[in-house]
C-alpha cells in the first residue's frame, strides 16, 4: 500500500528517497493558487462524480473531496445542504498532505494545518517539511500527497457493459474457476517473494521478484507478456494479456504492486512485505493461472506494479499511457493486502470507496455473494493512504479496491515484521478474497462458450390496460441553461410492462432547430443499461418547451427504465429546472459507449412518456441454459389466470412443412408465430399475469453450443377475434 499518493512528480518521489539537494526545493510564491474547497459529500458519491464531470475535482478523501469550485457550483452545493469549506491559501511550491489520525504513533503533523476532521488532518507543506521517507509510523499508507495541477479525468472508455455482470444467474463455468483457487499455491508465492531481502523498486531484489513473476507466467498458456519501463530509477511493471474474442477491445484488468518498503531511510533494510504486498502479487499470479486456461469475450490483463510505495509511480505511468492511447479499460480491480486477519475477526472483504466506481463495486459485491457466499462483504473509506486503483480512477477508468480490513489491517505494515505467519497470517482469508476476485473478473469478462439468452421479434397487445408510463415536472418550468457534451439518461419509475410510443423532454436548442439522438434504456443494477433498446431522433427548437421523440414500433419496457438524449454536440440544453419535483439522471461520455455516472447536475428533470394503451406480454429467463443445470423461462404481462403454453422449437426460420416464419395469425393483428413448434407445454398464468417453466438441461456434452427457441401463446378472448396473443420470442444457447 502506498504512502504519498499520485505523482507529486518525480521531484517528490526522489525527495522522499532522500536524494534531492536542498537547493532544488521550490521557494513558495507570494500569490496563492486558485482557492481550494473541502467538500463533504458523505455517502452520496454522485456529488463527487458530478465534480469529476465538471473537471473540478482533485482528491477523494473518502466522504470528503478536494475541489476548485466555480461560484455557481459552490452556490448549488451550499443550497443542497452539502458542507463546503474554503481552505486557507495554498502557495506555489507547497503540496497538500492528508494524514490519518486514527493510529497511535503518527508523530507530529507536518506543515501548516489547513483542515482537520475526525479521521484526518489536512496540511499544506513544503516538501522539505515532510518526513524523510514520506511515510507515517506504521499506519496504512502513511502520508498522502494530493496533486493540485491536474483534475480527475472524466470517464473516457468506450464501453460500459462490463459494469453489469455478464450473466443473469450463477454460471457453472465461473463456479468451477472459483473452486480452482489453491491456498497452498498462494502461500508458496508469498513465501518466495517475502524471502527476497527487499523488493524496493530501486533495489536489485525488485528485479529478482520480476524474474520470479516472469518465470511463473512462462508456464501459463495463451498469455502475451511484456514489461514496461517508465523511469530509470525504478524496476519495470509486468503486464500479461489474455486476448478476448468478440469483445476484445474491452479490457478487464486486475493488478497488484510487487514492491515492498519499510519506514526507514535505509533503502537496503530488510522489507519482506509478505502482506503488503506479496499477498496481492500472489493473488494475481493465481488468478492468471486459472483464467489463462479459458476463453473470454473481453480481454483480460494482469499487472504487477513497480514503485507503488514511492507514490503509485508504476500504475500512474501505465494508466497515463493507456488513457493517451485510448485503451478501453472498462474495469480495473486492485488487490493490495489480503492475508492478515486479526484475532477473532470474521472472514470478510472490505471494498474501499475512495477513488472507486460505485457500479463496479456493486457488481463485484454481487459476484462475491453469488460465488463465494461464505465471505462477507463490507464497504468503507480509508482516512489516509491509497493504492494503485487511484491511478486508474483518476485517469477516467472504472476502478475498485477489495481489501483485507479497512479498520483492522496488519499492524506490521511497512516494517521488517511484515512476514509470513506474523503479518500474512491467514491464507484461508487470502484464498477467499482471491476467489471473490476470480468470480468478479470472470463475470465481467464473460466466459466464451457460456450459455446465453436473447430475445427477438415483437409481442402483440393483450386486453389488459397499460399502467401509466410516467412523467416528472410534466408542466415544464425554467431551465437552468446547463450545457454539457455528454449523453444524459433520465430515470422513469415504472411498474409492469408497457410500450413506449414516444417521450417528450423539456429542453431547448442553443440556436435554431437542431436534431439530437434519443434513446430508451432498461435499468441494470440501479443505472441505465450499457446498450439502448431503441433509438430515435428529436428535433429541438430555440424556445424552452417539450420536444418529442417517436418510436415505431413501440418499445417494450418492463419495470423501471430511462429515456435519454445525446447532448454531445452541445446544441441542446440539459433538462434540469431551477425548481420542481426532484428526479434522477445519469450521464456518460462518450455517448452510447461510456461509463454511466449519476449526475449531480440534474436536480429537477422534466419529461413526459407516452405509452400504448394496452399491455403486451413478454418472455424472459432466470439464468441461462447450461449443461447439467436448471434455468427458468418466464412470462410477464398476460391477463390474470389466462391459459398459456410455451412453444419449444429448434429454429426461427420455418415451421414443419416449409412454411416461412414469422407467420402472422389471422384475426390477431400484430401477432405472429416466430419459432418452429416441436413441442408445447401448458403452463397457465397466475393472478398477476405471470408464469414460469423450469428447464432441466441434461448432462450431455454433445449439447454444448446447441440452440433452441421459445415463445409463449396466451388465451385472451377479449384481445382480438382469434382470442390469442403472443409474446416476443427468445433464443437460448447451451453453455458449459
Amino acid at each position: 500500500m502506498s504512502s504519498p499518493s499520485l505523482r507529486a512528480a518525480l521531484f517528490l518521489a526522489l525527495f522522499c528517497a532522500g536524494s534531492v539537494p536542498a537547493q532544488q526545493i521550490v521557494t513558495p510564491g507570494t500569490d496563492p493558487i486558485d482557492p481550494l474547497h473541502l467538500v463533504e459529500y458523505g455517502p452520496d458519491r454522485s456529488i463527487r462524480d458530478a465534480l469529476i464531470e465538471d473537471g473540478s475535482f482533485y482528491g477523494d478523501l473518502g466522504q470528503f473531496g478536494i475541489a476548485r469550485l466555480e461560484a455557481g457550483r459552490l452556490a448549488s452545493l451550499v443550497a443542497s445542504g452539502t458542507p463546503v469549506q474554503q481552505l486557507p491559501n495554498i502557495f506555489p511550491g507547497e503540496v497538500l498532505v492528508r494524514a490519518a489520525r486514527s493510529r497511535i504513533g503518527m508523530g507530529p503533523i507536518h506543515g501548516r494545518l489547513v483542515a482537520a476532521r475526525r479521521a484526518f488532518f489536512l496540511t499544506a507543506a513544503q516538501p522539505s517539511e515532510l518526513p524523510a521517507v514520506c511515510q507515517g509510523n506504521g499506519f496504512h499508507g502513511g502520508l498522502e500527497v494530493l496533486e493540485l495541477d491536474r483534475p480527475y479525468r472524466r470517464s473516457t472508455q468506450t464501453a460500459d457493459s462490463t459494469i453489469a455482470l455478464g450473466g443473469t444467474g450463477p454460471n457453472q463455468a465461473i463456479a468451477t474457476m472459483v473452486s480452482e483457487v489453491n491456498q497452498s499455491t498462494l502461500l508458496a508465492h508469498v513465501t518466495t517473494l517475502a524471502a527476497i531481502h527487499t523488493r524496493r523498486a530501486t533495489q536489485p531484489g525488485y528485479d529478482q521478484a520480476v524474474t520470479y513473476v516472469l518465470g511463473e507466467l512462462a508456464n501459463m498458456p495463451n498469455l502475451a507478456v511484456q514489461t514496461q519501463n517508465f523511469l530509470p530509477v525504478y524496476g519495470p511493471n509486468v503486464i500479461a494479456e489474455l486476448p478476448g474474442t468478440d469483445l476484445a477491445n474491452e479490457i478487464v484488468m486486475v493488478g497488484a504492486h510487487l514492491d515492498s518498503t519499510t519506514n526507514t531511510v535505509d533503502q537496503t533494510m530488510r522489507s519482506p512485505g509478505a502482506d503488503d504486498n506479496a499477498s496481492g502479487s500472489a493473488a494475481v499470479l493465481e488468478i492468471a493461472r486459472i483464467l489463462s486456461t479459458r476463453s473470454f469475450r473481453r480481454t483480460l490483463r494482469f499487472a504487477w506494479w513497480s514503485a507503488e510505495e514511492n507514490g503509485l509511480e508504476g500504475s500512474e505511468a501505465y494508466a497515463a499511457v493507456a488513457a493517451q492511447n485510448g485503451d478501453n479499460i472498462v474495469a480495473y480491480v486492485n488487490t493490495d493486502m489480503n492475508a492478515y486477519r486479526a484475532p477473532g475477526d470474521s472472514y470478510s472483504v472490505d471494498y474501499v470507496l475512495n477513488d472507486s466506481t460505485t457500479s463496479l463495486v456493486n457488481a463485484l459485491i454481487q459476484s462475491t455473494n453469488t460465488y463465494v457466499p461464505t465471505l462477507a462483504t463490507n464497504t468503507g473509506t480509508l482516512s489516509g493512504g491509497t493504492s494503485d486503483h487511484r491511478a486508474f480512477f483518476q485517469a477516467g477508468f472504472p476502478a475498485a479496491f477489495p481489501f483485507e480490513d479497512i479498520g483492522n489491517y496488519t499492524p506490521f505494515i511497512h516494517t521488517s515484521n511484515d512476514d509470513v505467519g506474523n503479518s500474512a497470517n491467514d491464507f484461508t482469508l487470502s484464498r477467499l478474497i482471491t476467489q471473490s476476485i476470480v468470480a468478479g473478473l470472470a463475470d465481467l469478462a464473460v466466459p466464451d462458450g457460456g450459455g446465453s439468452f436473447e430475445t427477438f421479434g415483437s409481442a402483440c397487445a393483450t386486453s389488459v390496460p397499460a399502467p401509466p408510463c410516467g412523467s416528472i415536472n410534466a408542466s415544464g418550468g425554467t431551465l437552468t441553461g446547463a450545457i454539457r457534451d455528454n449523453e444524459y439518461g433520465y430515470y422513469v419509475p415504472h411498474s409492469g410492462t408497457s410500450f413506449v410510443e414516444s417521450f417528450e423532454i423539456f429542453t431547448q436548442s442553443t440556436g435554431g432547430n437542431t436534431v439530437v439522438n434519443a434513446y430508451v434504456y432498461t435499468e441494470v443494477a440501479g443505472e441505465p443499461a450499457a446498450t439502448a433498446i431503441a433509438s430515435s431522433t428529436m428535433t429541438v427548437g430555440p424556445a424552452a418547451a417539450f420536444y418529442t421523440a417517436t418510436f415505431d414500433p413501440p418499445v417494450t419496457v418492463s419495470g423501471d427504465f430511462y429515456v435519454a438524449l445525446d447532448h454531445s454536440a452541445e446544441t441542446s440544453v440539459i433538462s434540469t429546472l431551477t425548481s420542481g419535483t426532484p428526479g434522477t439522471a445519469f450521464w456518460r461520455d462518450p455517448p452510447l459507449t461510456g461509463n454511466w455516472s449519476q449526475s449531480g447536475l440534474v436536480d429537477f428533470p422534466s419529461y413526459r412518456v407516452n405509452c400504448a394503451s394496452q399491455v403486451s406480454p413478454s418472455i424472459g429467463a432466470v439464468g441461462v441454459a447450461t449443461i447439467d443445470q436448471d434455468f427458468t423461462l418466464t412470462l410477464e404481462g398476460a391477463p390474470a389466470n389466462a391459459g398459456a403454453s410455451l412453444v419449444f422449437g429448434f429454429n426461427d426460420q420455418v415451421l414443419d412443412g416449409g412454411v416461412p416464419l414469422p407467420l402472422a395469425l389471422p384475426g390477431a393483428p400484430g401477432c405472429a408465430i416466430q419459432v418452429s413448434i416441436q413441442a408445447t407445454f401448458l403452463n397457465p398464468a397466475n393472478g398477476s399475469g405471470s408464469s414460469s417453466l423450469l428447464i432441466a438441461v441434461p448432462n450431455d456434452p454433445l449439447l454444448l453450443d446447441s440452440e433452441f427457441y421459445n415463445q409463449w401463446l396466451i388465451l385472451d378472448a377479449a384481445a382480438n377475434s382469434l382470442g390469442v396473443v403472443v409474446t416476443n420470442a427468445a433464443k437460448s444457447t447451451i453453455g458449459e
